[in-house]
């Protein structure tokens, strides 16, 4: 009997140590909004595109134009998780997460906004060379 205890014990310790593993995972990739946005379906000329980083640096751009960078912190209100992103040159914006893969940004000083998708789980810059990106 205290073998078929242990045992038991055992297993219901590994299913509770899993259960608390895949919620960590779970919020953690939550808050996560790292990757590449974009207002279009394909990759275009015309689309706005916006890359986090993991390090809280981003780039906001359109293919060969000007690119805007500077970083970002993450902040959660009422389960929605907002970045707060404030460009080398002042500018400001909210970027609402509406779902993982779906973005509302919100220029701040104007009353301009934008919906991009999700593209790329992993950053990427599209239309520029790395050497156009400057910090």
């Amino acid at each position: 009997m205290p073998k078929k205890c242990n045992c038991i014990l055992s297993v219901l310790l590994l299913a509770i140590l899993f259960a608390v593993a895949s919620l960590y995972n779970f919020y953690a990739n939550g808050r996560e909004i790292v990757g590449t946005f974009s207002t279009g379906n394909n990759i275009s000329n015309d689309d706005l595109y916006i890359t986090f980083f993991r390090d809280n640096k981003f780039l906001i751009y359109r293919q060969d134009a000007d690119i805007l960078s500077g970083s970002y912190d993450i902040d959660e209100i009422g389960g929605t998780i907002i970045a707060r992103i404030i460009g080398t040159d002042g500018t400001t914006y909210l970027a609402i997460c509406i779902k993982s893969s779906l973005i509302v940004l919100v220029r701040t000083d104007t009353v301009d906004s934008y919906e991009l998708t999700k593209i790329s789980k992993k950053p990427m810059i599209i239309g520029h060379s790395s050497d156009m990106i400057t910090e």
